[in-house]
């Protein structure tokens, strides 16, 4: 087979557009493939997701992840792509985030209507945020990855279930924390008896197919097994399984 022309440190996959000297013509990949990416995405993916679902069309490959960082950079300076359109997975965050000064006033005319609307607040709240208060059973979703919790939560937002996430890594300090808390969920308060009760409690887990990904799910099972819980809660693997691979 020839060897293409252009740039040898230049790659992409057999899909990718070029120009004629061989090199790829990244203001195609941006107008013809990522665009509609960006526009069909229920929530913000991160650079890696977006390279991976371009390099499933045969597109860019694994080498090309760097450049494509770079292009995005470039794309969203110029107004192309919107700045919360690519999510950030890296943990970082702002500590000491205040509030901002009220005048006196303002302050205590702010609780005044709180206390005005308290009873219509209570009834949006037992409707929506404290839904599964009270309910017999309780259901979270987990993911591996940080960076899919906002796709993930698109789609249940309206029910107010929990997305949590271990980041790729089962530490046991986090797991002994994270047992606790299910145990905490183990009971529901019945209204109607006003007795506490047994509550089932299910926990979906949503992991990649790689290597690391499949071994992450069976280290949790035994993390949890260890603190007492496994056996009290209902625990799947909802995805990524391999026959929803294509």
């Amino acid at each position: 087979m020839p060897k293409r022309k252009g740039n040898k440190n230049d790659s992409g996959g057999l899909n990718a557009p070029r120009h004629p000297n061989g090199n790829i013509d990244w203001a195609e990949v941006y107008s013809k493939y990522l665009r509609p990416i960006l526009d069909r995405q229920p929530a913000p993916n991160t650079i890696r997701g977006l390279m991976y679902i371009l390099k499933s069309q045969g597109i860019l490959k694994k080498t090309d992840y760097n450049t494509l960082d770079k292009r995005l950079v470039d794309w969203r300076l110029q107004g192309l792509v919107d700045w919360n359109a690519i999510a950030d997975d890296s943990g970082r965050s702002l500590i000491g985030d205040f509030d901002g000064f009220m005048k006196p006033e303002t302050w205590i005319g702010n609780k005044i209507d709180s206390l005005k609307d308290a009873a219509s607040e209570f009834r949006y709240l037992l409707n929506n945020q404290w839904r599964w208060f009270g309910q017999p059973n309780y259901v979270e979703f987990m993911t591996e990855k940080q960076a899919v919790t906002a796709t993930v939560y698109s789609y249940v937002e309206d029910r107010y279930v929990k997305i949590s996430y271990n980041k790729g890594n089962n530490g046991w300090g986090w797991a002994h924390t994270y047992a606790e808390m299910l145990k905490d969920e183990l009971e529901y308060y019945d209204f109607k008896t006003r007795q506490y009760k047994p509550r089932k409690v299910y926990l979906w887990y949503l992991g990649d197919d790689d290597k690391y990904g499949r071994h992450m799910d069976g280290e949790l099972r035994n993390q949890l097994r260890q603190f007492g819980i496994l056996d009290k809660i209902h625990f799947e693997r909802i995805a990524v399984l391999p026959k929803q691979v294509k």
